[in-house]
């Protein structure tokens, strides 16, 4: 069985909504939240400060802008956020986003392989429940418009290269030709003093596109040990090992045709960089 998949890991959607229906809807989530525990509200920016909203009378129509909805404790694959669209200059308006996992989502805990159309039945359907328990002013899925899909490819170095170790191919990634128009993205180290990129990964970025190359046993490590952290099970030692030899590269895009032509421009644009580097 093959453990290389081309697919995507996250999409955002987006949903326009007058200003009358926001105050509603922040009420239904916080409601939702006191009712579960489920959920937490933040502003963004302000994630260790939870959000608290009771206006007076006299502030009543003075709504919020900013602010992040996130699941407490394991991860269920979707996250909200409120924000003013100041694009509109007809009238006010604010945008509902939403950033799913299909496959957390879908209930499918395969931290391996990538989605794919064959996930999103199933994840559909979950995001219609869950929005329909927090308010009906979060519609349905059918009612939000594409605006970011982040395909990747999933490699398994077995497959790729035969003998070959995850820091080896990093070390490969890092000196290979940077495809113009693209930087690194670095972030500052406390201990050389200077800007570096983090370990085990390499990002590369422009205006419109990410290309990230990161191993994912890295990344499932740390996540295992935010799950101990907040009371969580940690992820399956068996999961862990299959996922050592796997390299994750992922490519963020806006574009709203992915089901007809973006999975076939990822996987070239994403091979093309692979022959360049390996």
């Amino acid at each position: 069985m093959l453990h290389s998949s081309l697919g995507f890991h996250t999409m955002t959607l987006s949903l326009t909504l007058e200003a009358g229906k926001i105050q509603p809807l922040i009420r239904h989530f916080r409601k939702y939240s006191r009712d579960t525990g489920l959920i937490q509200i933040y502003r963004i920016g302000e994630r260790k400060k939870l959000f608290e909203y009771n206006p007076t009378p006299k502030f009543e129509y003075v709504l919020p802008t900013h602010i992040k909805v996130k699941y407490h404790g394991k991860d269920r694959g979707i996250a909200w956020s409120i924000c003013s669209n100041n694009r509109n200059m007809d009238f006010q308006a604010y945008m509902v986003e939403v950033t799913i996992n299909p496959k957390i989502l879908a209930g499918i805990h395969d931290y391996i392989t990538a989605a794919t159309y064959e996930d999103m039945d199933a994840a559909i359907t979950n995001f219609n429940l869950e929005a329909g328990k927090i308010s009906p002013i979060l519609e349905t899925f059918d009612c939000y418009s594409l605006k970011r899909v982040d395909y990747c490819i999933n490699f398994c170095l077995d497959e790729l290269i035969d003998g070959i170790s995850p820091e080896q191919i990093m070390n490969l990634i890092r000196r290979s030709t940077i495809p113009p128009h693209f930087k690194e993205w670095t972030t500052y180290d406390p201990v050389s003093h200077r800007k570096k990129s983090r370990p085990g990964s390499f990002y590369l970025i422009n205006s419109s596109v990410n290309i990230n190359c990161y191993s994912k046993y890295m990344q499932l490590m740390e996540r295992s040990q935010e799950n101990i952290e907040k009371g969580y099970p940690p992820i399956p030692q068996k999961t862990l090992n299959a996922s050592k030899n796997i390299k994750k590269r992922c490519r963020s895009s806006g574009w709203k045709n992915f089901l007809t032509g973006g999975m076939a421009a990822v996987s070239k644009s994403l091979n093309a960089f692979l022959v360049k580097t390996v």
